[in-house]
């Protein structure tokens, strides 16, 4: 039960919730999505040049088109997600705890 009440009491300490992870998240896709041509571009000058890169893949650029409520459903079902999957792992481990308490009491 100590390791559980650990995990989650850092979970509340350090990632202040969902918070965090989401704005995290947030800052690096949109720090991608500013320099996605000059990453693209250095794909390109390391593989097989520029000019060929555009001949084979058939694009030099990537466009980018962010619209607020893709995002905004981005984050609600991410938060979703981690919640469930939160609560599923902890679920399993208290009953991982539980029956390693019974055998313990037990003498097994």
């Amino acid at each position: 039960m100590a390791v559980v009440d650990a995990l989650r009491h850092r979970q509340k300490v350090l990632g202040l919730g969902r918070a965090a992870p989401a704005a995290l998240g947030l800052i690096g896709g949109f720090t991608l999505l500013h320099f996605r041509d000059d990453i693209v571009g250095f794909i390109a000058r390391l593989t097989m040049g520029p000019d060929a890169f555009a001949k084979f893949y058939q694009f030099s650029s990537l466009p980018a088109h962010t619209v607020p409520a893709d995002v905004a459903i981005i984050i609600v079902f991410s938060v979703l997600a981690s919640t469930v999957d939160g609560e599923i792992l902890f679920g399993a481990l208290d009953g991982v705890l539980y029956v390693v308490r019974k055998q313990e009491r037990s003498g097994a």
